[in-house]
């Protein structure tokens, strides 16, 4: 059977590009009969660097773990394809991966789902399709509409947070919740490296992490991270964007903190970037799985929330009560 992926791959967004590898490992425990994969993807030149860049570290959890690396070594295809619009596309496969920050987020309006019901209306209509990440709360009258035609279709809708689930199961009885696909990432890094110092390439002063996007820069965001660097004045900082479009922000940390120094992840593989969080103090930021990834590694932290789905899945530990 031939399966084909659709998400937001090929971007050079730090944080889809690692949900891609436990999307893979699910797909593979979970749906077996999946023996050749296309994934949909906007540069694949990029993909295919990356991919070959990491799969080595990946693979290497299959050896102590539950981790399926088949789509690693030739046991089931995996092919990268250009981003498409033909609408043969809608015939050519048997099942499709649907997935996102959130399928269905009626705040991003046309990219946050909708685009999936114009581009594969027949193949949502007539073939089966599974729908992978979160499911925001519908708020007005045409997401309702969406949801009550397109949720009861799926073939398997999984969520990666309770409140996504709830919302899901009003409409069809196969959903379940799993768990945020980065999270299966992080676990088994920090088995494989909790008897190894994989520490050397990091800088020997305790620093923290920033992260910005375009619809936080505020006056109000910069105070509160302003507020975070007084509590760990001693401290290096490190801004990570997660799109090109972030960094920016982290040239305007520079110049009020001169220190700052811009982690620029794609000259680093998946498990520098791993190590990075894995050994910062603290951090604050907006992402999702740039907090996703400092909970994980139980870090303290602080979001500034942008959108349901940060709310849904981070918990702050920090105050500024004091400040």
């Amino acid at each position: 059977m031939h399966w084909f992926l659709k998400c937001f791959y090929g971007y050079r967004n730090l944080w889809d590009e690692i949900l891609f590898w436990w999307i893979l490992d699910y797909i593979a425990q979970q749906f077996p009969d999946v023996q050749s994969l296309t994934i949909e993807v906007q540069d694949v030149a990029w993909m295919e660097h990356r991919y070959d860049t990491n799969k080595k570290f990946v693979s290497s959890f299959s050896l102590h773990h539950h981790f399926s690396a088949d789509f690693f070594t030739g046991k089931k295809q995996l092919s990268f394809v250009e981003l498409s619009k033909d609408i043969c596309d809608n015939f050519r496969y048997d099942i499709y991966f649907f997935g996102g920050w959130e399928v269905f987020a009626e705040s991003r309006w046309f990219h946050g789902g909708r685009n999936y019901v114009v581009r594969y209306g027949y193949a949502l209509m007539t073939k089966p399709f599974v729908l992978l990440g979160g499911i925001e709360t519908p708020i007005g009258v045409r997401q309702k509409i969406l949801y009550k035609y397109l949720l009861p279709k799926a073939h398997r809708i999984v969520c990666r947070d309770k409140v996504s689930y709830a919302t899901a199961l009003q409409y069809n009885h196969q959903s379940l919740q799993y768990q945020d696909f980065a999270i299966t990432i992080i676990k088994y890094y920090r088995q494989l490296t909790r008897h190894v110092d994989h520490m050397h390439h990091l800088p020997h002063k305790p620093y923290v992490l920033v992260n910005m996007i375009s619809s936080m820069a505020t006056e109000e965001s910069f105070s509160l991270i302003h507020r975070f660097l007084l509590k760990y004045s001693d401290h290096d900082i490190y801004y990570v964007h997660a799109w090109e479009e972030d960094r920016q922000y982290g040239e305007r940390l520079i110049w009020a903190y001169p220190h700052t120094q811009i982690y620029d992840w794609t000259e680093h593989t998946l498990h520098d970037t791993l190590q990075l969080f894995s050994a910062a103090d603290a951090g604050i930021g907006c992402r999702l799985h740039f907090l996703l990834l400092l909970q994980e590694f139980q870090k303290d932290r602080y979001a500034l929330v942008y959108a349901e789905k940060v709310t849904k899945l981070i918990t702050n530990t920090i105050t500024f009560d004091s400040c």
